[in-house]
């Protein structure tokens, strides 16, 4: 099941009593916080529900077939490890 920003935010509205502008600029906040957390210590983690984390992959051999350079190299990726109780669940 998929769960858009605007689903979040119109769940909010509902529930929470606030206008749907507000909602929408609590979520925004919520995520826009995620994400400089993230940048900046390269790791979050949400109590039950997991860790946001970014971790260097590995150069692999590949190159640019035209050029014959070395196309891949060290990267940043994201990854994502569920909470023990979001997996039970």
């Amino acid at each position: 099941m998929t769960v858009t920003k605007v689903e979040l935010a119109n769940h909010l509205w509902e529930t929470m009593g606030t206008t749907h502008k507000e909602a929408v600029q609590m979520v925004e906040a919520f995520f826009d916080n995620m994400r400089e957390c993230i940048v900046e210590h390269s790791e979050l983690m949400l109590s039950n529900f997991g860790r946001f984390a970014v971790r260097d992959k590995a150069p692999r051999p590949g190159r640019n077939p035209i050029t014959l350079k070395k196309a891949v190299k060290v990267r940043q990726v994201p990854e994502k490890s569920p909470a023990v109780t979001m997996v039970i669940a």
